[in-house]
């Protein structure tokens, strides 16, 4: 018996229909799965990026506040040695001996 072309044809559509229509559903599944891993990767990378920029902005804050303490420090220094030499009497009427002015002028 011979097939009917009629039947051929359809079965011949029906099986490249579901062949194109696997190959569209894959292409689709495939394209979904590489945006995601993408948006995966882009969410990695942030919160990688933001851990690092605490620890960038842990180490600032660190140094500022050394920085802060080094300040009140160097304050605290200058205002006892000015308490120092305001406590020393003046001697407006000494002088220094000439020799001595060519070894101040020296010292640096």
């Amino acid at each position: 018996m011979l097939a009917n072309p009629w039947m051929i044809l359809a079965a011949v559509l029906a099986i490249g229909s579901a062949g194109a229509g696997g190959y569209w559903r894959g292409h689709s599944d495939a394209t979904t799965a590489c945006s995601a891993e993408t948006y995966r990767t882009l969410a990695e990378a942030r919160g990688k990026a933001l851990i690092a920029a605490q620890a960038r902005l842990a180490t600032v804050n660190e140094a500022a506040a050394n920085d802060a303490r080094r300040a009140l420090e160097n304050a605290r220094r200058l205002a006892e040695l000015q308490e120092a030499i305001d406590a020393i009497p003046d001697n407006a009427d000494a002088c220094l001996p000439a020799e001595s002015s060519g070894r101040l002028r020296s010292i640096r």
